[in-house]
């Protein structure tokens, strides 16, 4: 019977010990899932900072693009007007080639007429001269 006592002493610290090892693993679990939970809860926060921040940074690239978006139309405007004063600028620039050439040829036949009359000119004084001294 000495025997059964002893295998039950022996269970009993056994079981002693293996329920000392338990407690000092759930003890070790507890603090790890302690600190997972600290660790989680500061991602949460992370995250809800970085979603606040991401949605601002979407308002503001939002309202730029609306910024640029009125700019570039304005800017059209200005372009339309920059192609009326070329357009006016060529048509300035044909009227005055036409003018030109107008000019010209009239200058040339007014030259040509003018040279003509003033062959006559010097026809007429040099015959009045050889008149005068005869």
């Amino acid at each position: 019977m000495e025997l059964i006592y002893i295998s039950a002493l022996i269970i009993a610290i056994a079981f002693a010990i293996l329920t000392l090892y338990v407690v000092k693993t759930l003890q070790h679990v507890t603090h790890t899932i302690t600190g997972l939970d600290n660790t989680l809860a500061d991602v949460v926060q992370k995250t809800d900072r970085i979603t606040k921040e991401t949605e601002q940074l979407i308002h503001q690239s939002s309202k730029l693009t609306d910024d640029v978006q009125h700019k570039v139309q304005a800017t059209n405007s200005l372009f339309e007007s920059l192609e009326d004063v070329g357009k006016a600028t060529e048509n300035i620039h044909q009227s005055l080639q036409t003018t030109k050439t107008t000019y010209d040829t009239s200058a040339k036949e007014n030259t040509d007429t003018l040279a003509t009359y003033i062959r006559w000119g010097e026809t007429a004084l040099t015959l009045y001269r050889s008149l005068k001294k005869k």
